[in-house]
């Protein structure tokens, strides 16, 4: 191979690794971890209540709203598969929302027993939640969802659940 061929080639791989490399940094946003608690209470179709988040390695009180997008379908063994979305508002030091995040979830209740405290029918949740507003990214929700119906039209609900995943800007 001459000189020249080989200054060539070398040019070539130096272009390709770049445009690789740089192409490869803009695919990847920045995201950032996210775990934390929260617990939510209410009526059908919306739930509200308050939590923690750990982001970037801070801790920050967060507020959730919850709604249900429609009646819940439900399999044989009482599984409940159901839309949902959260309005979560992070807040800072003062209180004051800092950053409001929206998601779109797929939440599947699956039937645990009755409680004989209260009458409430206990359901092991998990729900699958993308950001869809205020940035990027996915969060999983897993806890225990507490529903009594007093009507058809009244219903109340608990719910405590851990959330974890990742954000991004």
């Amino acid at each position: 191979m001459e000189r020249r061929d080989k200054f060539v080639l070398v040019a070539l791989t130096c272009a390709a690794i770049l445009l690789t490399g740089s192409a490869l940094l803009e695919a990847k946003p920045a995201r950032d971890p996210v775990s934390g608690e929260a617990s939510v209470s209410g009526k059908v179709p919306t739930m509200t209540g308050t939590g923690t988040m750990v982001i970037r390695g801070q801790e920050a009180k967060i507020r959730i709203t919850t709604m249900l997008l429609g009646p819940p379908r439900v399999s044989d063994d009482g599984t409940e598969h159901a839309k949902t979305t959260h309005k979560i508002e992070i807040l800072d030091e003062d209180g004051d929302v800092a950053r409001t995040i929206i998601t779109e979830d797929a939440a599947v209740s699956e039937p645990i027993g009755v409680s004989p405290d209260d009458g409430f029918m206990e359901y092991k949740l998990n729900a699958n939640m993308k950001v869809v507003e205020g940035g990027t990214g996915r969060l999983h929700a897993h806890g225990i969802l507490r529903m009594r119906v007093v009507s058809p039209t009244d219903i109340d609900v608990e719910a405590s659940y851990r959330i974890n995943g990742v954000i991004g800007d």
